[in-house]
């Protein structure tokens, strides 16, 4: 990616002034590596101090109720006026929190161990949109199946990530040509997961199946809840810290 893009992705992911980003970015493509993701976090922090100071801060829960019944309030007046008023609806796009996104940066920080460069690129997109999700999914009083719906969308995303960065096509057993199960059985073996893990794992990935709706021989009523969405967490987690400790291990050794 040219610095270009780098800048333009650190923008759009988390709202950060162009003057904020493009500085460090001056000299043109910056160093690869730690010193490239050190000046992204620097970036980062710096733009967070920046909202900290000039946002003004709730002092209490008093007046944290407060504010949310505001919020509330406007938000369902501007909603009810663009639904008899659809010509206006570019001047009703509220702003989404800034700050809540994780950037795509820091999340590749935590996927060391995949060396295609596309792949972790698109891991950090999903696990992104994981951050929209959680942030609907537990900043908002949205209920019912909507709700459920929401938190199988982010089970099933983090269900595709296990599996993709569950692909090691120069160790046997665990290429593109086996299984998810048969994968993580290997990764069991090699003790870069635990029992408890490997059964997280597989509960993750028979769930991220009814991704699937055609296959579902069952009504998605009542079917997912908060406790799904904290053990596949907890599973990739698992997943991802082990394979880094796994990859990293054999790295050491080969040198």
């Amino acid at each position: 990616m040219i610095a270009g893009e780098r800048a333009a992705s650190t923008c759009h992911a988390t709202g950060l002034p162009p003057a904020l980003v493009i500085q460090p970015y001056a000299s043109g493509y910056p160093p690869s590596g730690l010193l490239c993701r050190s000046i992204a976090v620097q970036v980062v922090a710096r733009f967070r101090f920046c909202q900290a100071k000039d946002r003004s801060v709730i002092k209490d829960r008093a007046e944290l109720i407060t504010k949310v019944k505001s919020a509330n309030s406007l938000i369902q007046e501007i909603t009810d006026y663009l639904g008899k008023n659809g010509d206006s609806r570019g001047f009703g796009r509220l702003r989404f929190p800034r700050g809540f996104i994780r950037t795509a940066i820091e999340h590749r920080s935590k996927l060391t161990f995949v060396e295609d460069v596309n792949l972790k690129a698109n891991l950090s997109y999903a696990l992104m949109t994981h951050d929209v999700l959680r942030w609907m999914v537990f900043n908002t009083d949205i209920s019912g199946q909507a709700r459920e719906m929401l938190i199988k969308e982010a089970v099933c995303i983090l269900g595709n990530i296990c599996d993709s960065i569950s692909i090691f096509p120069s160790e046997y057993g665990l290429g593109k040509g086996s299984s998810f199960a048969k994968r993580m059985d290997k990764l069991k073996q090699l003790d870069v997961i635990k029992e408890a893990d490997h059964s997280n794992l597989n509960w993750l990935w028979d769930k991220r199946n009814q991704e699937h709706i055609h296959r579902n021989d069952f009504r998605e009523w009542s079917h997912y809840e908060d406790g799904d969405w904290y053990r596949s967490v907890r599973a990739y987690h698992k997943l991802r810290d082990g394979l880094k400790v796994w990859i990293d291990a054999r790295k050491n050794v080969a040198e």
